[in-house]
C-alpha cells in the first residue's frame, strides 16, 4: 500500500514539474525584454565594420534601413562585388521579413546592432538594461595576448518599443 502512494506522489511530482514547465520556465524564456533574433538572409551582404545601434520601429523602415546600409553582395569566390539596387531591395525584403517574423512590432522595435572585437579569444557581445535603454557592450576575455584577428558581428535582437539602445565604444575590461 506505501509502495501504491509512492507511486503516486512520483506521479504526481512529474505531473506538476511537467506543467510548470510548460506555464513558467519555459514561457518567462520567450519573453525576455531583450532577445537575439536568428537570421540566415543577407548575412554576407551587411556593412562591414563600425560600431553602432540602430533602431527600426516597424516592418517599412526595416526595409528601408537596410536597403540603404547594404551596399555589396558576396559572390562565392569574388567576394565582396557592388550589389545592383534591385539586388539590394531583394536582399532587404528577404532579410526584413526573416526578422520580421520574430517580433510583434507592437510591442518591440529591432536593433541592429554592429560590432567589432580581436581575438583569440574574442570579446562577446552582451547587453544591460539601465534607465529605459538597452546599452549593448562587447565584454573582453580575460586574456594577456589577443588580439590577431579582427571580427566585425552584426546582430539583431528584438527590443522592447518603449527603450532606446546605444552600443558602448570599446570593450569592457574583463571582470567588469
Amino acid at each position: 500500500m506505501s509502495h501504491t502512494r509512492f507511486k503516486m506522489g512520483c506521479l504526481a511530482l512529474i505531473a506538476g514539474i511537467a506543467l510548470l514547465g510548460t506555464s513558467g520556465f519555459a514561457a518567462d524564456a520567450d519573453k525576455a525584454p531583450v532577445r537575439q533574433l536568428k537570421f540566415k538572409t543577407g548575412q554576407a551582404s551587411l556593412p562591414m565594420g563600425g560600431t553602432q545601434v540602430v533602431l527600426f520601429a516597424d516592418a517599412k523602415e526595416l526595409i528601408k534601413g537596410l536597403e540603404e546600409r547594404i551596399k555589396d553582395k558576396f559572390v562565392e569566390g569574388k567576394g565582396f562585388i557592388p550589389a545592383t539596387p534591385e539586388e539590394r531591395k531583394a536582399i532587404a525584403e528577404k532579410l526584413a521579413k526573416e526578422l520580421g517574423e520574430q517580433v510583434d512590432f507592437t510591442k518591440e522595435q529591432i536593433a541592429w546592432v554592429g560590432w567589432t572585437t580581436s581575438g583569440p579569444p574574442e570579446g562577446q557581445l552582451k547587453h544591460e538594461i539601465k534607465d529605459k535603454e538597452v546599452i549593448f557592450y562587447v565584454q573582453a576575455p580575460a586574456a594577456n595576448v589577443r588580439g590577431q584577428r579582427a571580427r566585425i558581428g552584426n546582430d539583431f535582437f528584438a527590443v522592447p518599443a518603449k527603450l532606446k539602445a546605444q552600443i558602448e565604444k570599446g570593450e569592457r575590461p574583463a571582470g567588469k
